[in-house]
């Protein structure tokens, strides 16, 4: 009976326990009966705006509590159904309904004459003025109220939109949109009342830009002009006053960039002239210039002129864009500008600064030298040009292989460079288009740099190089130059990298006050920008160097690398070592002698398991520790002249968290999306020699299932498809398995549990296990304020992060979609149509 007594007070002591930690878990949930299909904050994120087709409703996010809903009676699902901002605009009956999403009340409705909701295509607006494209009919309306402002009829030019680009523009500032139509009309409308403000025909925006990914349109970011590259010229259109501004004939290469933004507009690049186009005055100015050969451009302001500075192979040119003329031309023959320019550096009073490459092959005198050259911008006169770096290597035109198919990445580069580029910041807006005239591959690379008033240049390549003044090896190093009288300070050459193909797995040169560190070879150099002096150099004793960092005159290196490709196979990971140098482990070197003080060997490499990895991310300076993570454990790394010590490891084996295969750090989530289609045909015999063949189609992607897959793979790391047994299954994966590092603790997430660490000596602060599989991961964990958040086996847990307690769990459904409130005070989930809140606490 005693025995029994204790066993039912135990019962109830687990009841209880359960109780407390269940409570309030979910804070609240809803079954809407509908699957979602939107969902957004509004009111400052104190409600949670949902719609699924005709049913609407609004919850407090904090409570769940109703604040309103609705179902719109007769509603067109292919019609409108859209939040802008916090006006609702949906259809009922045909009408077109607006709601104060806040409240639920509806502010209008209105129908419209001729017009069938079921034809809503697309809206475009400005303030509260709106444009609903119906297909056949472009219909205003006052955003306010929900009059009808005007009606028009559109045909958008689809073709534009085949070609992989854009057929109309808002112009926000200027409350009209520009629309392409159909065919090569383009036409200005006010959004405000409707009115053709300017059409015309002959629009014919040039393809090959189009299909080369080039821009074909600039407008200034103050909307007061619009430019068109055209198949056979260019159109500038006026904005301000809705006509054609200037209208230029000239032939168009659309296989290179052509549009380049000016101080006062733009300029366009045709085959045998340039056409600059003001954009305030509407000026335009015409060069006659072989632009077909230009390597490289940039523009100066100088003397109150707006000057393109234009570097062809063996010839250069200045060119005045406002006046339309050409300030000074070289002659193609002159030695002194045999190459082009390859790198505009700065300007020097009315002189720019270039890096010049003059590259010969048949020669006696061949490789390719770089020349620091000081040019007048408005004369053309060298002050002076002085060899600084040589390379065995020459490119000919042919052997670089000229970059003119250029992908649509230029357009966020022009985007930069159109945000208005003033003449003090040309020099670098135009090195995104320099980029695409596909000379800047010179065959190796070298860096150069502003210090104390003088120009430094640097070089560190696998390529073989040449002191430029006797032609001997070596001629990787340093060379400074006073940037006035292009006098040369010192040039120190030393052989750092040469030959070594692996010269990117190596740790990027560091800088600390007037030194910088050199990886290379089996060697690390100190050098002293100040002297021009090598401070010292070691050999095979500091390995393969992948990362410095310099701390109160020690030096740190880590030394080894190994690299891995991680895929998904199906629905697994596979990891694939892809680069391998070894050994592994760290050092410590006194910078003012070059000695090491202590060197510590790892067993692998520890950035592998450590997110974001270098040894000055993972620093304490207030402890003077390193902090990293491997398969095996987690290490406090003792720094300073007398560290190469662990002053803590911490084991997962013996601790009973598992040892963390790099593999299974990977939590996998897999979602059915479809099936592969599938075509039947079956012939039915109708008497009298007559048959009936019927084909049928079954299978493919399931468009909600893919999307819904889409959605879910946001924060993934890895994403792939795959096909097993005739279904289409997407799989996704993210990094789960690994150590998070805080300022005064360390949070293990292990294969068998979770540790908190006391930073300070590696000690337990709490300990908790769960049962890991990294199929079963549904949410990873996340640190939340103070709680710990995860799902894991269709279990949603929240654990408080100072003492590693349970504060509650619920059931989830493993195909559950998770998504924070904006503060991150709670977690929502939802499955199909249900939807739940959780205070994460």
């Amino acid at each position: 009976m005693y025995k029994v007594k204790n066993v039912t007070l135990l019962f109830f002591i687990v009841l209880i326990s359960m109780s407390l930690i269940a409570q309030d878990n979910p804070k609240w949930e809803l079954d809407l009966d509908e699957p979602i299909e939107f969902y957004e904050f509004i009111n400052n994120d104190k409600f949670l705006f949902i719609t699924s087709g005709e049913y609407v409703w609004c919850y407090n996010s904090d409570t769940g509590q109703e604040v309103w809903k609705m179902e719109v009676d007769d509603f067109e699902k292919e019609g409108i159904s859209i939040l802008i901002g916090e006006l609702y605009l949906t259809n009922s009956d045909n009408k077109l309904q607006a709601y104060d999403a806040v409240s639920g009340k509806m502010l209008w409705e209105n129908e419209y004459d001729g017009i069938s909701q079921s034809d809503f295509e697309d809206l475009f607006f400005a303030m509260n003025y709106a444009m609903f494209d119906f297909g056949d009919d472009i219909v205003g309306i006052d955003l306010n109220t929900g009059k009808e402002l005007y009606r028009n009829e559109i045909t958008f030019w689809g073709e534009l939109v085949n070609l992989g680009t854009y057929n109309y523009d808002v112009l926000d500032k200027q409350k009209k949109i520009l629309i392409l139509e159909d065919s090569e009309i383009a036409s200005l409308y006010d959004l405000t009342n409707g009115t053709k403000l300017y059409s015309d025909e002959d629009y014919d925006i040039n393809e090959d830009l189009i299909k080369n990914g080039l821009k074909w349109s600039y407008e200034d970011t103050d909307e007061n002009s619009y430019l068109f590259v055209l198949e056979d010229g260019a159109i500038l259109l006026d904005l301000n006053n809705n006509k054609i501004a200037a209208s230029v004939k000239f032939s168009i290469d659309g296989e290179k960039n052509v549009i380049i933004p000016t101080a006062l507009g733009a300029a366009v690049m045709g085959e045998e002239k340039m056409v600059h186009f003001n954009f305030i005055t509407h000026e335009v100015a015409e060069i006659a210039f072989p632009f077909d050969d230009v390597r490289t451009l940039t523009s100066a302001e100088v003397g109150g002129k707006d000057v393109l500075i234009v570097s062809l192979g063996d010839q250069m040119a200045a060119i005045d864009i406002s006046e339309g003329k050409i300030l000074w031309k070289t002659n193609d023959e002159d030695p002194m500008f045999e190459g082009y320019v390859h790198k505009y550096i700065e300007r020097v009073g009315d002189n720019i600064l270039v890096a010049y490459n003059r590259p010969l092959i048949m020669s006696s005198d061949n490789g390719t030298y770089i020349y620091l050259m000081s040019i007048n911008v408005l004369t053309g006169e060298v002050k002076y040009k002085t060899p600084v770096l040589l390379s065995e290597v020459a490119m000919s035109d042919f052997t670089r292989g000229l970059t003119k198919a250029i992908t649509g990445a230029f357009s966020a580069a022009m985007t930069v460079a159109s945000a208005g580029v003033t003449a003090g910041s040309a020099l670098n807006a135009y090195d995104a288009v320099n980029d695409l005239m596909g000379y800047s591959n010179i065959g190796f690379t070298y860096n150069y740099f502003d210090y104390d008033g003088d120009i430094i240049f640097e070089s560190r390549v696998k390529e073989p190089m040449m002191n430029p003044q006797t032609r001997d090896e070596p001629g990787e190093g340093y060379v400074r130059v006073n940037k006035e009288t292009g006098e040369i300070i010192y040039s120190t050459y030393f052989a750092l990298c040469e030959g070594l193909m692996e010269i990117d797995q190596l740790a990027p040169i560091a800088y600390f006050d007037n030194y910088s560190f050199l990886a290379g070879e089996d060697k690390l150099v100190a050098f002293d920008f100040n002297t021009g002096k090598v401070l010292w150099t070691l050999g095979e004793e500091v390995g393969f160097v992948t990362d410095l960092n310099y701390v109160n005159g020690v030096l740190y290196t880590k030394f080894g690398r190994e690299n891995y490709n991680i895929a998904l196979v199906e629905d697994d990971v596979e990891v694939k070592e892809t680069f391998s140098e070894d050994p592994f482990g760290f050092m410590a070197i006194d910078v003012s002698s070059g000695k090491i003080l202590w060197k510590v060997n790892t067993e692998v490499d520890p950035s592998l398991q450590t997110p974001d990895f270098s040894l000055s991310n993972y620093f304490d300076p207030n402890s003077n520790r390193l902090y990293f993570a491997d398969d095996y454990g987690v290490y406090a790394l003792k720094l300073g002249a007398d560290g190469g010590n662990y002053d803590w490891q911490y084991k997962f084996e013996e601790n009973s968290l598992g040892e963390m295969e790099y593999e299974e750090t990977y939590a996998i989530q897999e979602r059915w999306i479809g099936s592969v289609p599938r075509t039947r045909s079956t012939t039915t015999y109708m008497g009298g020699g007559w048959s009936l063949t019927t084909t049928t189609t079954s299978g493919g992607i399931d468009a909600e299932e893919a999307s819904k897959f889409i959605e879910s793979t946001s924060e993934a790391d890895l994403t792939s498809t795959y096909t097993s047994w005739g279904n289409i299954y997407g799989v996704s994966a993210k990094k789960c398995l690994q150590v998070l590092y805080g300022v005064d603790q360390l949070l293990a997430i292990a294969p068998e549990g979770f540790a908190l660490l006391n930073a300070a000596d590696g000690s337990e602060i709490w300990k908790t296990a769960w049962d890991y599989s990294n199929d079963e991961v549904s949410y990873v964990p996340k640190i939340l304020g103070n709680s710990i958040v995860y799902c894991l086996d269709e279990e949603l847990v929240s654990m408080d992060l100072s003492n590693g307690s349970k504060q509650w769990s619920a059931e989830e459904s493993e195909k559950a979609k998770y998504f924070l409130a904006p503060n991150e005070k709670y977690i929502y989930t939802i499955n199909d149509e249900m939807i739940r809140g959780y205070s994460i606490k």
